[in-house]
């Protein structure tokens, strides 16, 4: 273009070779409009502006004047670098195309340096030889830009978030009874993304297990009834069909009818399979605690590793160790110093049986230890 975006004046012909109507009548069809407009042309394929008026630099918090800068065909300079071709496509595609309205927004600078987001309606409003003229108009859409950037973003972590979390959310309609799966809960779990009749149809081909159908029954009918915030853990078949994963199933409203009951769920799905795996284990190991009555038992206990506290310690004969109530565990630790056959054992027990360490093996699923102790 040869014009700029702060060209307010008659454009002589001998300056382009070319007729180009006098500014000064744009200027007074145009300036008393508060929004922003212009007036390009575009002659044998060169798009040139002709006019912008005093709306569209009202809107940018500039004047004429500073936008001195950006004159002659250097006026894109003001534009965003990844917006520029956006912008020359536009009028590529008035020309090639023969489009005679076109839409596209795109950054550009405003008085204080920053770029805002404008969007720019473009019509043609007359073709005649090789001369093409275009009326646009620019809105101020920065706020509408960011805050679809920000939803976009906060998706994206989301997103990431629930993935990391193996989480999955779908929206259970309560009057059709069925349910509308996202592409990652149909990718993560392998049904339809559409599943009618719910709950009776998660019933075939036992894709609930048997011991979990009462509870799964129970979530929807609960939702069903307008129970409010409800949730279930159950097992559920995976995507191969070959086993149960452990599911932690939310339900929680999201719009109501006109009795101000539910008429639909967004649905929150967890995989809590590991967790689960963790639960059994402890609980087995448990009933082995409580049953354990050996003539070498040393002695056993439950400690809070999140608080370091001592909640259960019983010796047992007469290799038993004499703990106080309020005993650390690195007060058992230093107890049971003695009996370890060497000292290179004894420090490898210290190493293993911090609170932290516990803590992290337990989550790994590692449980159990063994180390050598004379009698």
């Amino acid at each position: 273009m040869r014009n700029s975006d702060d060209q307010s004046g008659y454009v002589p012909d001998e300056q382009m070779n070319i007729g180009i109507d006098d500014a000064s009548f744009y200027q007074k069809l145009l300036d008393f409009l508060p929004s922003g407009v212009g007036i390009y042309k575009i002659i044998s394929g060169t798009p040139y502006l002709v006019y912008l008026n005093d709306g569209y630099y009202n809107m940018l918090g500039t004047t004429r004047e500073e936008r001195q800068s950006f004159g002659g065909g250097m006026f894109l300079n003001a534009i965003h670098i990844e917006d520029v071709l956006n912008v020359k496509k536009m009028f590529n595609t008035i020309v090639e195309e023969n489009a005679d309205q076109i839409s596209i927004s795109f950054r550009v600078l405003n008085g204080k340096g920053s770029y805002i987001w404008l969007q720019l309606n473009a019509r043609v409003v007359l073709r005649k030889y090789n001369v093409i003229t275009i009326y646009c108009s620019y809105t101020d859409i920065h706020a509408e830009m960011v805050g679809q950037q920000q939803y976009k973003q906060a998706n994206a972590l989301l997103g990431a978030a629930m993935k990391g979390l193996k989480c999955v959310i779908w929206i259970f309609d309560c009057k059709s009874r069925t349910i509308f799966q996202t592409d990652d809960a149909v990718m993560q779990f392998g049904f339809d993304s559409v599943i009618e009749h719910v709950p009776e149809s998660f019933f075939e081909d036992d894709n609930v297990h048997p011991d979990s159908q009462d509870d799964f029954r129970k979530l929807y009918e609960s939702a069903l009834a307008g129970s409010g915030t409800v949730q279930a853990d159950v097992q559920v078949k995976n995507k191969k069909r070959i086993g149960y994963l452990w599911l932690r199933i939310i339900l929680s409203p999201m719009v109501t009818n006109a009795n101000e009951q539910p008429a639909s769920y967004i649905g929150i799905c967890v995989d809590i399979t590991e967790q689960k795996i963790r639960e059994f284990q402890y609980k087995a190991q448990f009933e082995m605690l409580e049953q354990a009555d050996t003539y070498n038992l040393l002695g056993k206990g439950e400690w809070n590793l999140s608080k370091d506290m001592r909640e259960l310690y019983v010796g047992e004969n007469d290799y038993g160790l004499d703990l106080p109530e309020n005993a650390k565990l690195a007060d058992l630790l230093d107890k049971m110093k003695p009996i370890f056959v060497s000292e290179e054992e004894y420090r490898q027990m210290r190493k293993t049986f911090s609170c932290k360490n516990l803590i992290r093996d337990f989550y790994r699923g590692k449980t159990d230890y063994s180390f050598v102790f004379q009698k």
